[in-house]
Order: structure tokens, then C-alpha cells, then sequence
């Protein structure tokens, strides 16, 4: 039987890529029991049995021996074989004896001695004495059982095979299919069959140790060896110009095709000036897109955000039109064919035109009647000559929004240098030239375009404990001192006008005012939340024609009720950052009271009877120090304050080297509480300045006396300041420390600076 099965499968296979086909799916159960032995219906077998076993319906049993035996053990453990009649016994496997013939209701078998009961009819076999039908099944999982030819006997069933599986003719369950299933690769939206190759990573679910990675897909359809057998199996499409997708399916008996459907990829979109295509614009963009089958959507578009068009992924390929517009540029129309192929959408906006005109700075501003050349730059990243033309209209395209500055030459006019701000809106750009060097600061003129007619102050400002950055602080102009001094607690406001008014941003804290006469007297208002007022004046008279006044300021928190009342703050110039001859980079500060007690770097915490009268507090980048030291005041008990420029190492700060005292532009603010002010007020400063009117300069110079600083009232009134106007030299010895005579008292006549080796 087995036979003639393989070869009826043999002459209905077709051989594809070395296998038969079509293949043949074993089978190893009987009625869904586990099959240990036996075939497994394609010509294999689902296991054998050992030495001395048999198979029996799919199980490995003894193998009864009765060959040559009447009675005894069959090799099993039972007596099988046969029992011997009344008054014989088993004597290896042979009875012996005279025995009685004995059948009793026995119809067929041995009488025990030698004859017969009787036989069975066709069909039927004898067991235990009695005739019963017969019944095959042995080798078979399936179909009707074996019987003998002729039987009378009804048929029974060997038992019944799985959904997918037949049942042969040798009566063995088995599941034949072809080899090979065709693969397509559709759209998910159009449904059609899409061009080109697809990775696919094909996975058993049901087998699984079937896995195929990187097959190759080519339209139309690609064969596909099913060689895992029927299931479950995980697709993972992979198209160009589709997203990935993963698909469980089922590959039965039956199946002849399977269809993997993909989605189109979004794609993404970017936005150029029209023509360049070196980088995507910098501004937000609205877009619009109409398409196919009434399709609508807008979305703004950022650069370097990820924007994606994604509308055919759920209306299909095919022509979208695009809508962009854009601050700065005139809006655009763009129809695009999106399809597979499709990388990236590009979309372009042209730059909106503004008229330029150029208009002399006096009388009624006529337009120019000659020709200028304009230089036009951003912030170094874009630079244009721009020719402008007299009697006719000037258009120009800017290529972004943002600050542009213009530098404008026409014969017979001055250099003139302006910043404008362009915006989306920004139709008409007016650039005005005049004349340059008349000794005026006109309107339109300032330092930077006319120093010979325009001052300029820069001012900086930091906080009064070292050199911490103040941002964001309003500085004020007057047109007159904005304080007057006769009022009893002090300094109080005047009602002088503010002439100008500025607020930096909370990122800078350096700024620059340029639009004063040359000769001009400015008066300043320095004021930020947290800190006491700043009140400077700055005689540009004294500044050389076409240079720029600096100060660098330190500016003082408020007082709190822990703060000793009284401060006095130090500042000198920025170093190098003015022309030279330069400024030390460190200058010493100390207070002496009237008993010849002293405050500074080294003396920095003042007590009397217990109680602190003195507190320095040093910048941490300084060897001597400090910036700034409280203090307490007693009633009419002056304490005086001085400055030095002691000896430094000059491998250590080189930059004190031939840098000197007189140079420092070096001044004092005083600070204070008084009845009218409990977190404190300007009460006074005291300049270099005014010392160099009275002293004349020697490099020599390293000691300053500033100021006596005295207080009827403490915490009260206003304070006393008496400039000394004193400029010496100290001594110093073998060690390079220095000493000076402070002045005040005797105990302080030979008052030592400790030489330090630290800082910059």
C-alpha cells in the first residue's frame, strides 16, 4: 500500500527549485492524539519503536512471541499464548499430559487438546472462544478499517482528519499544496498594483522558525516558496515612497495569491526664496493645499521642524496645488504632481519689493537729484551694492526680514550710515544725507556717522561686589541736573527734564548713546529693579574731538536691615578697552577711622566694643582689593578714604606693568540710609579727575587720599564729603610691601600694604 501511495504522489509532483511539488504536509495524530510511530502520511514516519516493541496505532507496545508455543507466556508478562486443558501442564510453552477435550460455550478456537470448538464465519475472527467482527487499523489514522473479504461485518472508521488535511487511500491524513504562492504589492489608497522592487521580511507565526529577511519583491508579482508549510506569517513591506507596513496572513491549502497593501510616505516640504536653493527660509510660512476629490488642509511650515505633507496618504498620488505665504515675500501658486518618485517638496516665495528713496536731512526732505551708491548689509551674512537711480521709482527686494543697514554715498552729500527694521509690511525705505562737519549733532547725525560734530557715551555696568553683569537697566538724559544738594537728608530729585530713554534687553548690559552735541554736559540715570539709583555727569567738552567717553560703573543693591548703612563703591576704567595709555587692572580701596582703625583687603571686618563698624567686600579676581566696603558712621566722626596701586609681580599680572595710578579714570560713589531713603541713596562721589585739576599728573603717583566723609545725623541726614585732592608715593621694602601715611591718625602713619601675589 505504501508503494503504490509513493507512487501515485510521484507521478502527480512537479519539480520546482529541487523539491516536489506539490508538497506534501506530514501529519502525526490520530484524532488529535499524538502519533509516536507509524507513517506520518507523506512517505515518512512519525517515529520508531525499540528492539522487542511494536507499533499499534500510533504507539509503541510489547511485541507478543508465540511462534512454536500452545500456552505459557507470550514475552509480554501474560499467558497469551494459550492455557492447557484439565490434566496437562505448560512445560515451556508445550502442554503435556492427557488432557480432557473441554470447550464449555467456547463456538470457535482449540479444545486444549489438540481439536477445535468450532470456526467463525467470513469477517468475523475468534477471541476468547466467541466469533466477533474484525477490524483493521493498525497503520491507518483515517477512513474505513481493514476487513476480511467477504465480511459480513458493518464498517467502522479508523477515525477523521483535521480541517486542510485528506484522508488516502492507505488511510493516512496528509495536506498536499503547490510549492509556490504569487506576491503582489498594491497602494493602499488606489488599490492598484505598484511599480518597482520592495524589501519584504517575511516571519512564521505559526512555524515559527521560518524567517526570510530581505526578499526582494519585483513588480508585478514575485513567486514566493512557501516553505515554511500552511499558517500564520508576518509581512513587513518596505517600498520606496511608501511607509513601512506589517501584515499578519494566513496561508492555507487554498491559497493561490497574497496581497500586501502599503500607504505612501509622507513627504517632506521646504521653502525657498525663489532661484536659491542654499537655505530654507527663516521665517514661518503658512501653506494651503487643494488636490483631488475636494481634498483641503493648511498648515504652517517652520525650517528644520520636520514639516511633512502627508494629504496622499489618505487621498492618493497625484497633482496638489500649493498655496505659501510667507512675511516678507509675495505669496505663491505651485502645482505639484506628488507621486512614488517624489522626494521632497520644494515650494519658492519670491522676496516683496519696498521702494528706496533718498531725501536730504533739512527743510522740507526733497528727494536727492543725483545718483547714490548703497551699501546694504545684514549682519555680515549678506552684503549689496545697490545703485539708486534720481526721477525715477527705486524698487529693491530684500532677501529676509529683520535689520538691514544702509550706508548711502551721493556726491556732494556725507557718508551717511542708518539701520531700518523690515518687516512684512515695510513698502517705502527713506535714507536721508547731509552735510557732515558743521560743528552741529543734527537730527540723523550721531557719533558713529559724525564724530567731529556728535559726542558719544558707552557706559557699562556691573554689580558693586565684583564684576557680575547688571542687564536690563534704563538709562536716563537730562537736561539739567536731575538732583539738587541743599536738601536735608541729602540729594533729593529736581524737576529736570528727561530728554531720553532707553531700556536694554535682559541679555545685555553694555550700551551706547550718541547723539549729543560734542561739547554737550549730559546728565545720566542709571535704575534697574533691586539697585539704588545712578546719577553721573559726563562734560563731553573734556573728551577730544571724535573720542568715545566710557564708563564702567558699579552699581548697589538696595540696603537691607543686615547691611551696615554706609558704602562706599570703587570703580576705575575697563582696562584696554579705551585708548591708551591704559588703566591698571587693580587699584586698592581702604577706609581708616578717625582712631586710625583700618578697613580693607586685609582688615576686613572692624569692630568697636563688640559691634562691626566695617565690612569689605573684595572682588574675587582682585589681589588687594576690595570693590566695595560698608560701614558705619558716628556722629561727626570723619573716616577717610584712600586708594593705592601697590607693587605686583610682573609675571603674575603683567598687565600692571607700566600701567599707572593717574591713568586709572578711578572714582568713588557713597551710598547711604537716611530718613528719606531706608534702602539707601546716592549721597556722593569723588573723581580722579578733579584731584589731576589740582595735582599735576606724575606716573609716580601711587597713592590717592580720596575724601573725608562725615555725618551729623547718621542714618538721617545727608552726608559731609571733603575731596583731599592728595596724590603720593608710598614706600615700599626689601619684601615689595607697601607703605603709606594714612593720614587720619597716628596710628595709621606707617600703614603697611601686604605684598600680594595672587589675582590678575
Amino acid at each position: 500500500m505504501k508503494l503504490l501511495l509513493s507512487l501515485l504522489l510521484t507521478l502527480f509532483a512537479v519539480t520546482v527549485y529541487g523539491q516536489v511539488c506539490p508538497r506534501c504536509t506530514p501529519y502525526c495524530a490520530i484524532n488529535g492524539a499524538a502519533k509516536l510511530c507509524g507513517s506520518d502520511g507523506c512517505g515518512g514516519s512519525c517515529g520508531t519503536c525499540p528492539f522487542g516493541q511494536e507499533c499499534c496505532r500510533g504507539n509503541c507496545t510489547c511485541s507478543p512471541n508465540c511462534s512454536g508455543r500452545q500456552c505459557g507466556d507470550d514475552g509480554c508478562g501474560g499467558n497469551s499464548c494459550g492455557s492447557c486443558a484439565d490434566g496437562q501442564t505448560c512445560n515451556n510453552g508445550v502442554c503435556v499430559g492427557t488432557g480432557i477435550r473441554t470447550c464449555g460455550t467456547r463456538v470457535c478456537g482449540h479444545d486444549r487438546i489438540g481439536g477445535s470448538c468450532g470456526s467463525c464465519p467470513s469477517g468475523q475472527r475468534c477471541r476468547g472462544g466467541a466469533c466477533e467482527c474484525f477490524y483493521d487499523c493498525n497503520e491507518r489514522n483515517c477512513g474505513p478499517a481493514v476487513v476480511d473479504a467477504g465480511s459480513i461485518c458493518p464498517s467502522q472508521t479508523c477515525g477523521t482528519c483535521p480541517s486542510g488535511f485528506t484522508c488516502s487511500a492507505s488511510g493516512q491524513c496528509s495536506a498536499l499544496a503547490p510549492c509556490n504562492v504569487n506576491l503582489v504589492v498594491v497602494d493602499k489608497i488606489s488599490n492598484l498594483t505598484i511599480g518597482g522592487q520592495c524589501t519584504l521580511s517575511i516571519r512564521g507565526i505559526s512555524n515559527t522558525t521560518y524567517v526570510s529577511n530581505n526578499f526582494i519583491w519585483t513588480s508585478p508579482s514575485t513567486s514566493w516558496d512557501v516553505a515554511g508549510g500552511f499558517g500564520s506569517y508576518s509581512f513587513g513591506t518596505s517600498c520606496p515612497g511608501y511607509q513601512v507596513s506589517n501584515e499578519t496572513i494566513s496561508v492555507t491549502t487554498t491559497t493561490t495569491t497574497v496581497t500586501l497593501r502599503v500607504t505612501p510616505a509622507p513627504i517632506p516640504v521646504e521653502v525657498y526664496k525663489a532661484g536659491d536653493f542654499s537655505q530654507q527660509l527663516s521665517v514661518t510660512c503658512q501653506i494651503e493645499v487643494t488636490g483631488p476629490n475636494f481634498y483641503f488642509t493648511s498648515f504652517s511650515w517652520t525650517r528644520n521642524t520636520g514639516v511633512m505633507f502627508n494629504g496622499h496618504t489618505t487621498n492618493g498620488f497625484g497633482a496638489y496645488e500649493f498655496t505659501t505665504t510667507c512675511p516678507g515675500y509675495t505669496p505663491s501658486v505651485a502645482t505639484i504632481n506628488v507621486n512614488v518618485n517624489l522626494k521632497v517638496i520644494q515650494l519658492q516665495v519670491s522676496a516683496s519689493t519696498v521702494t528706496i528713496e533718498v531725501r536730504e536731512k533739512n527743510g522740507n526732505q526733497p528727494l536727492i537729484r543725483v545718483g547714490a551708491s548703497i551699501r546694504i548689509e545684514k549682519s555680515g551674512t549678506f552684503i549689496q551694492t545697490y545703485n539708486w537711480v534720481p526721477g525715477v521709482v527705486n524698487t529693491w527686494i530684500p532677501p529676509s526680514t529683520g535689520d538691514f543697514s544702509f550706508e548711502t554715498t551721493a556726491t556732494g552729500y556725507v557718508v551717511s550710515k542708518e539701520t531700518k527694521s523690515i518687516s512684512a509690511s515695510t513698502s517705502v525705505i527713506v535714507l536721508y544725507v547731509f552735510g557732515c562737519g558743521d560743528g552741529y549733532c543734527s537730527d540723523g547725525e550721531n557719533w558713529d556717522f559724525c564724530p567731529q560734530d556728535c559726542g558719544a557715551i558707552s557706559l557699562i555696568f556691573e554689580r558693586y561686589d565684583g564684576n557680575t553683569p547688571v542687564f536690563g537697566y534704563t538709562v536716563d538724559t537730562y537736561s539739567s541736573n536731575p538732583r539738587t544738594f541743599e536738601g536735608q537728608f541729602g540729594p533729593v530729585s529736581s524737576d529736570a527734564e528727561v530728554t531720553f530713554t532707553k531700556t536694554l534687553p535682559s541679555s545685555s548690559n553694555v550700551i551706547l548713546l550718541e547723539e549729543f552735541e560734542s561739547d554737550e554736559i549730559v546728565y545720566l540715570r542709571v535704575s534697574v529693579a533691586g539697585y539704588i539709583n545712578f546719577f553721573w555727569t559726563v562734560d563731553l567738552s573734556l573728551i577730544a574731538t571724535g573720542q568715545l567717553f566710557t564708563l564702567r560703573g558699579h552699581l548697589s543693591p538696595l540696603f537691607t536691615s543686615s547691611n551696615l548703612p554706609y558704602r562706599v563703591v570703587n570703580t576705575w576704567r575697563t582696562t584696554d578697552n579705551e585708548p591708551s595709555p591704559y588703566a591698571p587692572t587693580d587699584l586698592n580701596l581702604h577706609l581708616f577711622f578717625s582712631d586710625g582703625a583700618a578697613c580693607d583687603i586685609n582688615n576686613r571686618n572692624t569692630t568697636s566694643g563688640g559691634a562691626l563698624t566695617c565690612s569689605s567686600i573684595a572682588d574675587s579676581k582682585q589681589a588687594g582689593g576690595p570693590a566695595s566696603i560698608d560701614f558705619l558712621l558716628s556722629a561727626n566722626s570723619p573716616i577717610t578714604t584712600w586708594n593705592t596701586k601697590p607693587p605686583r609681580n610682573p609675571t603674575i599680572a603683567p598687565s600692571q606693568a607700566n600701567r599707572y595710578l593717574v591713568n586709572s579714570g578711578s572714582y568713588i560713589v557713597i551710598y547711604g540710609v537716611t530718613a528719606d531713603a531706608a534702602t539707601g541713596k546716592q549721597l556722593g562721589e569723588v573723581t580722579l579727575a578733579s584731584a589731576l585739576k589740582v595735582v599735576t599728573p606724575s606716573n609716580s603717583f601711587n597713592i590717592w587720599r580720596q575724601a573725608d566723609i562725615s555725618v551729623s545725623q547718621p542714618r538721617q541726614g545727608g552726608l559731609t564729603v571733603v575731596e583731599k585732592n592728595f596724590l603720593g608715593v608710598g614706600t615700599t621694602d626689601a619684601a615689595q610691601n607697601m607703605f603709606f601715611n594714612c593720614q587720619i591718625n597716628a596710628a595709621c602713619s606707617n600703614f603697611m600694604v601686604p605684598y600680594a601675589d595672587t589675582g590678575r
